[in-house]
């Protein structure tokens, strides 16, 4: 019973909330949860084709990485080999160019001539990439060997010895000296070496080191080899994948030696690589530079120095929208059909209700129940409009038969409520009585009666016709006289009506009833001098009168129950007046006119009459 009764709540706050949303917003939202749910399967599928393409993308980049890396490491290795010649001893005896760099003064300049073309020809044979070696003293004096041609062993007929004075200023000399021994890797323009011609020299990468003494640990010269990269360039050119992938090999201070990575992609990918892969000889990793998500595949070619490929993420997701455009062309194309199928329904839907809704909204605002809706169709939504269009006829017919009599019974209330404020024979009678007392000397009896003749005159006339503003208030102020003879100076009245709605029409005896209840419930219950103040005005396109007296007031439970009264809701008083006057102006106007009326305690009560604003 339990899950019974709380299925039926849940069932309940369902439809509830549903209702809650017009039917326009909940099959849009059906449709939105279709296009969500087709754009999370796109984004679904496209994310698995990325994931795939990255992966495809990273075994060529590794494979390209690894390939031109191990080029580059061949000859830089080959190079590090090279430049130790000179202190290699052969049965533990110093070469010859050792000898003569240690000393000068035993050993001519010849012996280093030869020495080192003995030894370039075996080097030359054992990697032809490389394609210069020389040897200079602190002076900057030497001598070079160099092989031009690729793949081909030559060596160059000059055996002039260099100028000292010049290269031995230059800074990667000095910064060469600095290594003590150490190898110094150096790129095409950081080398300016006078004297020395190389061709292809942009192709080539150098490494000099510190030829030190064996004895002392002293520098005694400095030897430079170079080696021709080239091939390591084009395998890059020929397998990279991208237009825009750039490669570079640098060392781990962030020198770059060889390639078109910019130095804030060298850092970044320094900064990354420390982080989180620095204990791994190659990988690939993601990383932010240039304002771009790159993607680096690196190998540590060389201990303190990495070759690397940096490839910028969105060049992976472009080609992977080329290759997929036409899936995702289709895909797209169909969100957009399923949209407009469902528009379409959608609009199917709400049109007809909206036609039905705007159709009721013209009846009530036209009072027309003529008005009907065409509707050829033959589904659900023409069923209802059929069964609405059945509905207006009947209710026509039920005006036609019921308001009619409706109204005759309403004049006939209306005629009842006038007649027991203007009985006609009382006029007659009061004429009799003035003429009497006139005729017997009593002034004052006579003018009271005068007074009161003429407000019943003023009531008999014509009693449906509307008069002004001017006319009841001039016959407010006769009532108002007539009491004066009654009450003497115990009570005052102050009028004040804006002078343009003096023209505007009312109906008689309105506010006659008011003031006559302000004076006999109010001022009367009081033992000072009554007040009472009578205001008129016009408000947009009603006319507003306010009755206010500084009478006893009306308790809270009183107040409440004589609002009922003026309702028709209870029959707890018998005074007439003030229902009277509120129950004739909702007969003749409706809502929202009418008597109102607020009190307080000891402090007095207001009567506010709301009419509508007519100037004919």
């Amino acid at each position: 019973m339990r899950q019974r009764s709380l299925g039926k709540t849940i069932l309940k706050w369902e439809y509830g909330l549903l209702r809650s949303v017009s039917i326009k917003r909940r099959l849009f939202i059906i449709w939105g949860v279709v296009l969500l749910l087709m754009t999370l399967a796109l984004f679904a599928m496209l994310s698995s084709t990325i994931s795939s393409h990255e992966a495809y993308v990273s075994m060529r980049c590794t494979q390209l990485v690894n390939g031109v890396a191990d080029q580059i490491k061949a000859g830089i290795t080959s190079l590090l080999s090279v430049t130790k010649y000179p202190v290699v001893q052969i049965n533990n005896l110093p070469n010859d160019t050792y000898n003569y760099l240690a000393h000068p003064d035993k050993y001519s300049r010849s012996v280093l001539y030869s020495d080192l073309e003995y030894k370039s020809t075996m080097l030359f044979e054992q990697n032809r990439e490389i394609r210069l070696i020389a040897v200079f003293d602190l002076n900057g004096s030497g001598s070079y060997v160099k092989n031009n041609k690729k793949y081909t062993y030559m060596i160059s007929p000059n055996q002039q010895p260099l100028q000292g004075g010049v290269i031995n200023s230059e800074p990667w000399f000095a910064d060469t000296l600095l290594e003590k021994g150490g190898p110094l890797v150096l790129r095409p323009d950081e080398l300016e070496i006078s004297g020395i011609y190389l061709t292809d020299k942009e192709e080539m990468l150098f490494v000099s080191r510190a030829i030190m003494s064996l004895e002392y640990f002293d520098p005694l010269g400095v030897i430079l080899a170079g080696v021709d990269v080239s091939g390591g360039a084009a395998v890059y050119e020929e397998t990279r994948l991208f237009d825009d992938q750039r490669m570079g090999f640098f060392s781990t201070d962030g020198k770059l030696l060889m390639g078109s990575m910019s130095q804030e992609s060298v850092n970044a990918f320094l900064a990354a690589v420390d982080d989180t892969h620095n204990h791994s000889p190659e990988g690939s990793f993601r990383a932010s530079a240039e304002g771009d998500d790159q993607i680096y595949h690196y190998s540590s070619a060389l201990d303190g120095y990495y070759f690397v490929l940096q490839t910028p993420y969105r060049l992976v997701i472009s080609d992977v929208i080329r290759q997929k455009l036409s899936l995702f062309a289709a895909l797209f194309a169909g969100c957009i059909l399923l949209g407009v199928v469902i528009i379409a329904i959608v609009h199917s839907i709400v049109r007809p209700v909206k036609n039905l809704a705007d159709t009721c909204n013209d009846i009530v605002q036209k009072e027309d129940f003529t008005l009907s809706i065409a509707d050829p169709f033959g589904d659900e939504l023409s069923e209802l409009t059929a069964a609405f269009n059945t509905m207006t006829r009947r209710i026509e017919y039920l005006i036609y038969d019921v308001y009619e009599k409706k109204m005759e019974l309403t004049s006939t209330q209306l005629q009842l409520l006038r007649s027991q404020v203007n009985p006609h024979f009382l006029y007659n009678t009061l004429e009799t009585i003035r003429t009497k007392a006139y005729l017997s000397g009593q002034q004052e009896l006579s003018d009271m009666t005068l007074l009161l003749a003429n407000l019943l005159r003023y009531g008999i006339s014509a009693p449906a016709n509307p008069v002004t503003v001017a006319e009841e208030m001039e016959k407010l102020q006769e009532y108002i006289a007539l009491q004066h003879h009654l009450y003497g100076d115990r009570f005052t009245v102050s009028i004040n009506i804006e002078p343009e709605i003096l023209s505007c029409k009312m109906h008689k005896f309105v506010l006659q009833p008011l003031v006559e209840n302000a004076l006999y419930h109010g001022v009367n219950a009081i033992k000072t001098i009554g007040a009472v103040d009578v205001l008129g005005y016009l408000d947009g396109e009603k006319i507003i009168f306010q009755i206010t007296d500084n009478g006893s007031g009306i308790p809270d439970d009183m107040l409440e129950d004589l609002r009922e009264y003026m309702d028709n809701n209870n029959e707890k008083f018998t005074s007439i007046g003030l229902k009277n006057v509120h129950r004739r102006i909702r007969l003749l106007y409706g809502e929202p006119f009418g008597v109102a009326i607020a009190s307080e305690v000891n402090v007095g009560t207001m009567i506010t009459v709301t009419l509508p604003l007519r100037r004919e």
